[in-house]
């Protein structure tokens, strides 16, 4: 049997099954999945932040649960997007959903929603990569009256919303209409000009003070393209209650990753040979190939009907974990190979186990415990180029700026072996003909990955 026919069966079997045991309550009459790109979770205000670039989204987590400790499976979109869409966790970097497993829109086509997803991200909407996969429309767009045009016009038949807006990714700073912060003068996090201040000295770095003043306006203008993405936000969800189902609709928002902005120093491998070494050249400004905090702390919030309104969850979730939660929001069965899990019980206020954190690229991959240690354990390849283990207490070291990986033996050892249990769990490697294609590549150049 072709890959189509085969998930086309999966997913049929899924919805008997459902119907024929039963699925209890009653299905969500809308659900809206609003992906907002290269958006770390520390810059809303919900999450702590001393600007107000998110009142919208802030009022949603008061109306939801809001899961304070969520984590990214990758550091870029592809792999992120993967794990996310399937519900796995990976052993290497992909570009495509496999052919042979179906995906989020997939699963709602099956219990009989409409589906449309309104993508700006190329690497979503090239439909090399599967994610077009399951949807009755889809638009390599954000357009938010065409957003709420779709959501609005539903008729009162269940509708799965799939939105992917990229705002926060570079270049920083919206159109001069909707500039806020960008009119103030730059500003850098105290955290960040403290490490800055330890580096005072150091001729690999050049002048510093010279790199503070592009670094502060990059700041001002990610907080901008924020708050610009936060009125997008507002919007549909003022279409949903314009379309009487507001009160019934399942809502999540999430992001695949989040972004550096000069917070740690590019590993020597991926160096890019530079006239004058500054800030600007040795540190990550974008995203890939990190596994730091500021890369894979994202925000999660989910509002549903019967959900305590303004909870929030301190355990530690993965992006990997929203297909299992929504399949439990359909009543349908979780599939074999589905690695993520349901997050149903925590937003029901229910106890559950403590949860490890995993995430890869193709240099290293990452595992965090929920008492707060942090390996990050380079590959094969990259430990060949010089690349070493880092070991991080978060609970201690939140920048993850002392690495202990020599102090602590015992604790590099324990984390590898949770990676290595986790990636036999994983979906195995893209096959060798998963390269680098044409229309990829230049989704990557697009997206400031490839130069």
């Amino acid at each position: 049997m072709k890959a189509t026919g085969i998930r086309l069966a999966i997913c049929i079997c899924l919805a008997a099954l459902a119907g024929s045991c039963g699925k209890g309550p009653e299905q969500p009459k809308h659900v809206l999945v609003i992906l907002i790109d290269t958006l770390r979770a520390n810059r809303l205000s919900c999450y702590g932040y001393d600007r107000e670039t998110s009142p919208h989204i802030d009022n949603l987590a008061a109306q939801g649960v809001r899961f304070a400790n969520a984590t990214a499976q990758s550091s870029w979109t592809a792999p992120s997007m993967v794990s996310m869409f399937t519900g796995t966790h990976l052993s290497g970097e992909r570009f495509a959903v496999p052919d042979d497993m179906s995906s989020m829109p997939e699963f709602f086509a099956a219990e009989g929603y409409r589906t449309g997803a309104f993508v700006v991200n190329p690497l979503i909407h090239n439909e090399e990569n599967g994610f077009r996969r399951g949807f009755d429309r889809f638009e390599p767009h954000g357009q938010f009256q065409d957003i709420a045009g779709w959501i609005t016009a539903s008729g009162g038949r269940k509708t799965f919303t799939y939105v992917h807006w990229v705002d926060p990714h570079d270049p920083y700073g919206p159109a001069p209409e909707y500039r806020h912060f960008m009119q103030m003068p730059g500003r850098i996090p105290a955290t960040e000009k403290a490490y800055y201040d330890s580096l005072a000295g150091d001729p690999q770095y050049g002048d510093l003070d010279s790199n503070f003043e592009a670094i502060g306006a990059a700041h001002n203008g990610y907080d901008d393209d924020i708050r610009l993405v936060d009125s997008k936000v507002d919007i549909l969800l003022r279409a949903l209650e314009e379309a009487g189902v507001r009160e019934q609709a399942v809502i999540v928002i999430a992001s695949d990753h989040g972004e550096g902005l000069w917070k740690h120093a590019n590993y020597e491998l991926e160096q890019e040979p530079a006239e004058r070494a500054s800030l600007l050249t040795t540190h990550k400004m974008t995203h890939g190939n990190q596994l730091y905090e500021e890369l894979l702390h994202v925000p999660l919030i989910i509002s549903a009907p019967g959900v305590q309104a303004g909870r929030v969850v301190q355990q530690s979730v993965e992006n990997a974990d929203i297909l299992p939660t929504l399949l439990d929001f359909l009543g349908a069965d979780k599939p074999r190979g589905i690695t993520g899990q349901s997050l149903l019980p925590l937003l029901r206020g229910e106890p559950e186990q403590a949860r490890n954190s995993f995430s890869l690229t193709r240099l290293v991959h990452s595992v965090q415990t929920a008492d707060g240690w942090k390996l990050i354990l380079p590959t094969e390849e990259s430990r060949s180029k010089g690349l070493q283990p880092e070991l991080y207490d978060l609970t201690r070291d939140p920048n993850e700026r002392n690495n202990l990986a020599e102090e602590r033996p015992q604790d590099v050892l324990r984390l590898t072996q949770l990676i290595e249990q986790k990636l036999e769990q994983a979906l195995p490697p893209a096959p060798s003909n998963d390269a680098l294609s044409e229309r990829n590549l230049e989704a990557m150049q697009a997206l400031g990955y490839v130069k």
